[in-house]
């Protein structure tokens, strides 16, 4: 079951929070919104675009790094996912680094086997996340989520501080 939504569970009390982990387990509760993939595999498309549809978000699919690129600065989409061995001018680590630096978008990155070795040093404030293929429905889903909610909590806290005290200026 979904963590962030157990917590918030607890925090409701008890009445409501038998109907809404009750709606979690009947499935009746999605988090809607966009996500933009990178991915060139036809099949790795089909699994992702059912997955994520069922749930109720709406997917969008590019192959090049450069068309993510303008397809994100477009839709503004949630959460993308890439494909470690995109093609395209900038590579994936490349591209996922300036979503995550100049969009402010959450990045997951989805690798081969054989391409552990080669991210092995990666940084995680270069993204927000991993997936080795073949990927397990409830693994990326699960990734997704926390990377989606993660940035909706920090948009939500940015706003709700104040940005700046006015400044009083005492005259004798």
């Amino acid at each position: 079951m979904k963590t962030a939504a157990k917590e918030f569970a607890k925090s409701i009390g008890s009445k409501l929070q038998d109907l809404f982990l009750k709606r979690i387990k009947d499935d009746q509760i999605s988090i809607e919104g966009t996500i933009l993939v990178g991915e060139s595999d036809p099949s790795e498309r089909r699994r992702i675009q059912s997955l994520f549809n069922r749930k109720g978000y709406k997917v969008e699919f590019e192959a090049d790094s450069l068309q993510l690129i303008a397809k994100a600065l477009k839709s503004n989409p949630d959460l993308i996912l890439i494909d470690a061995d995109i093609k395209g001018g900038y590579g994936s680590l490349a591209t996922a680094h300036y979503f995550r630096s100049r969009l402010n978008i959450p990045v997951i990155l989805m690798m081969s086997p054989k391409s552990i070795y080669r991210y092995r040093n990666i940084k995680y404030d270069e993204i927000d996340g991993m997936i080795v293929k073949p990927i397990k429905d409830e693994t990326i889903f699960r990734n997704a989520e926390t990377a989606i909610n993660e940035k909706r909590y920090t948009a939500v806290l940015k706003r709700s501080q104040p940005s700046s005290f006015p400044q009083v200026l005492f005259q004798n």
